[in-house]
């Protein structure tokens, strides 16, 4: 499976001092991801960089972070964000009528290029 190149943009509007991601429709939930799980909560983000840490180390255990209505996984060098709706029991009910919406669910990429994002958006929320 070839992820795809991850394009995005950081913006932060000044009046309100909101932080926003923006990133192509293939990875769009991680935008969410970014603005309403993490934000700008430097001990949600260096959790979950450490958890990339491990994933380095052992590239063969699934490594896990769950968010609210946002987690992520990483195993063997491929990250995998995606809505938790996604692992609810009676979600393959609707798997039909959901298709489009699930691809805009969840996400790949590697873990060096998610890591790379993931310093890039803790040091613009925090200058």
């Amino acid at each position: 499976m070839n992820p795809g190149i991850m394009e995005f943009e950081f913006r932060k509007n000044m009046l309100l001092g909101e932080y926003y991601a923006a990133f192509n429709m293939e990875h769009g939930v991680i935008s969410r991801l970014l603005e309403d799980e993490m934000g700008t909560d430097r001990t949600i983000i260096e959790q979950v960089l450490q958890l990339l840490q491990s994933a380095y180390q052992d590239d063969f255990t699934e490594q896990v972070w769950f968010g609210r209505e946002i987690s992520l996984k990483v195993l063997e060098g491929e990250v995998t964000i995606f809505e938790n709706i996604l692992t609810h029991p009676n979600h393959h009910d609707f798997e039909d009528e959901f298709e489009l919406y699930e691809s805009e669910s969840s996400a790949t990429c590697g873990l060096d290029d998610f890591e790379s994002m993931l310093v890039q958006w803790l040091q613009f929320t925090q200058n």
